[in-house]
């Protein structure tokens, strides 16, 4: 029940991130040539693929390409592009993304499998517990010559 709100929150960074970055770099685009605004774009899918999963890295692959075309290309706030070297860079951006985002879901889920990075720590809590009361628990001395035992066992202060 609780992985519906939180899709719904990994789609919406997916559509936010790249609508943001997009509108960040708006000054710059006179002043940067425009692939490597891109490639600024291409960073930020791969930081959501990273984070938030496929689906999202997905999403913010179309969005970071649409972004791109309608803000840093001319005619600027419209989805027509004027210069063929654009039309590759917009092309490219989306493939780009897609790749990183599925790519970067592969590695995340190849990288850390279920039950090993913070998922499930009681079998290694419980192994380093254990170590560290073994080493701890109080041995039994060898009775000092003349006692009557031989062997001494440990008090324990209350």
């Amino acid at each position: 029940m609780i992985r519906r709100p939180r899709r719904t929150l990994r789609i919406a960074v997916g559509v936010m991130a790249p609508a943001v970055a997009t509108l960040a770099l708006v000054p710059l685009r006179t002043d940067v040539v425009n692939v490597n605004l891109a490639l600024v774009l291409v960073l930020g899918v791969l930081a959501v693929g990273a984070g938030a999963g496929r689906v999202a890295g997905l999403v913010a692959a179309g969005v970071a390409a649409l972004s791109y075309d309608a803000l840093p290309t001319r005619p600027y706030g419209s989805l027509r592009i004027h210069e063929g070297e654009d039309v590759l860079t917009t092309a490219l951006l989306g493939v780009v993304g897609v790749t990183a985002a599925l790519l970067t879901e592969h590695m995340r889920r190849h990288a850390f499998p279920r039950g090993s990075i913070g998922l499930d720590l009681a079998p290694e809590q419980r192994r380093v517990a254990t170590t560290l009361a073994d080493r701890s628990a109080p041995r039994s001395r060898p009775a000092p010559e003349g006692s009557h035992s031989a062997r001494t066992e440990p008090t324990v202060a209350r």
